[in-house]
């Protein structure tokens, strides 16, 4: 069963990379049918989805949804979304942008709202510190930007009034547990400054420049 449902979410992941356009796809009307594949895609596991069926659901225009639905749509989507970035990498080189130029600013927005880090660890994310965000950016002489459109990094902000009407805005980094750039967080962690040194990466082990 666990290898039949394998098979399944890379070819949801294929599905993905196929579509890689989606983002600007209009959106579509919430009929009925519209509805009930988004609901299907919600409460049904990652790997018994249809793949033929992805680009619709990330086609939709969450605005157009009922209310119960829009936080659910995007738990899912940030699912599928890191599940391509995962897939997408397995193919690339160890060094990932060679002669590309840099990622736009629109690519590396963050998720705002007051459940934004909620959704990101609904969809399967796992909290990172701001420190070792910069280790990942030094170990990979990648930008923050970089890490997130090559890997899985992901930031919510939040921002919070204050009793006297200003407000203060927090950034929280995310990384999806599959993400290989979570052996840089454990060396971090472990003390290690080091770790291409070590067996951790190798001699292929991903970065930017």
């Amino acid at each position: 069963m666990n290898r039949i449902r394998r098979g399944k979410t890379i070819g949801i992941a294929a599905a993905l990379i196929l579509t890689a356009g989606f983002a600007a796809a209009e959106s579509v009307t919430a009929d009925t049918e519209t509805i009930r594949l988004v609901e299907l895609f919600v409460n049904a596991q990652t790997s018994d989805l249809p793949p033929e069926k992805v680009p619709d659901f990330l086609a939709v225009d969450p605005k157009t949804l009922p209310a119960k639905l829009r936080t659910s749509w995007l738990v899912k989507r940030e699912e599928l979304l890191a599940l391509k970035k995962i897939s997408d990498g397995t193919k690339k080189p160890p060094i990932r942008r060679i002669d590309v130029p840099p990622p736009a600013a629109r690519d590396c927005l963050p998720l705002e709202g007051a459940a934004a880090d909620a959704v990101l660890r609904s969809a399967g994310y796992s909290d990172v510190e701001e420190d070792e965000v910069q280790f990942i950016m030094e170990q990979t002489k990648c930008t923050e930007c970089e890490l997130m459109v090559e890997f899985t990094l992901e930031k919510a902000l939040k921002r919070t009034k204050g009793k006297k009407g200003g407000a203060t805005a927090r950034t929280y980094y995310f990384l999806h547990p599959k993400d290989p750039l979570w052996t840089l967080v454990g060396a971090y962690r472990a003390g290690n400054r080091n770790p291409f040194g070590t067996a951790f990466f190798g001699i292929g082990h991903p970065h930017c420049h």
